[in-house]
């Protein structure tokens, strides 16, 4: 999967949690495997089986979830940012 901000984390928890191999990806890794490729188009169908192509192509490495202590701290970071927004700042 791609690193998109911070909505591949909950995923690749689940199914790393599941057994499944898990591999996440920088984007622009995807981006220029598709150009690569000479993908023009953008669908979600297009760009499923355009990751799951370059998994198969490339062989990513696996992903292990990070540490406790690690998890936390990012979690911290991201609280102070989502309380200003909630009190419009």
């Amino acid at each position: 999967m791609e690193a998109t901000n911070v909505y591949w984390e909950r995923c690749a928890h689940y199914f790393q949690s599941l057994g499944c191999v898990v591999s996440v990806v920088n984007p622009a890794q995807i981006k220029y495997f598709a150009r690569s490729a000479l993908c023009r188009g953008k669908t979600d169908a297009m760009d499923a089986e355009l990751i799951a192509r370059y998994g198969v192509v490339v062989h990513p490495g696996r992903w292990t979830p990070p540490s406790t202590a690690l998890s936390d701290l990012k979690q911290l970071t991201r609280e102070p940012r989502a309380s200003h927004a909630e009190a419009g700042l």
